[in-house]
């Protein structure tokens, strides 16, 4: 075995993966051997070193499950009722428009015919204006 070969099998060996061949060759090679015992070192290190907690991230959990939480529905329900009073403000296209009165001046002397009056009555009501028969 040599060296690039047994350097790329330590961390097997680190983890407990023995093999005879890097066995061997660790004793046999100084440099190897100086390599080993620097990587396990490091990784002894490693696996004593307290792991923090992150900070703050339990408190923001917690924090948010006690928080009421904001309901939408209300304001859905408020969008919707403004939009319904928005179309029901909206003038429908299938209604007639206001019918216009027409109002004419009748000059003093000017009479209803007798048996007039009533189709005058009906006219005014169906926004037409009857001919009155008197003089123009």
């Amino acid at each position: 075995m040599n060296c690039d070969a047994c350097g790329e099998r330590l961390i097997e060996w680190l983890d407990g993966v023995r093999a005879p061949e890097v066995e061997g060759h660790l004793a046999g090679c100084g440099s190897c051997r100086g390599l080993f015992e620097t990587a396990r070192s490091t990784a002894e290190t490693l696996r004593s070193a307290p792991v923090p907690e992150p900070r703050g991230r339990w408190e923001d959990v917690l924090r948010r499950m006690d928080r009421p939480r904001r309901r939408w529905w209300p304001a859905a329900a408020a969008a919707a009722a403004v939009a319904a009073a928005g179309l029901l403000a909206i003038p429908r296209r299938d209604e007639a428009p206001p019918k216009r009165l027409r109002i004419e001046v009748v000059e003093a002397g000017d009479r209803i015919e007798p048996g007039k009056a009533d189709a005058v009555m009906d006219s005014l009501e169906d926004g037409t204006v009857a001919d009155l028969g008197g003089p123009r």
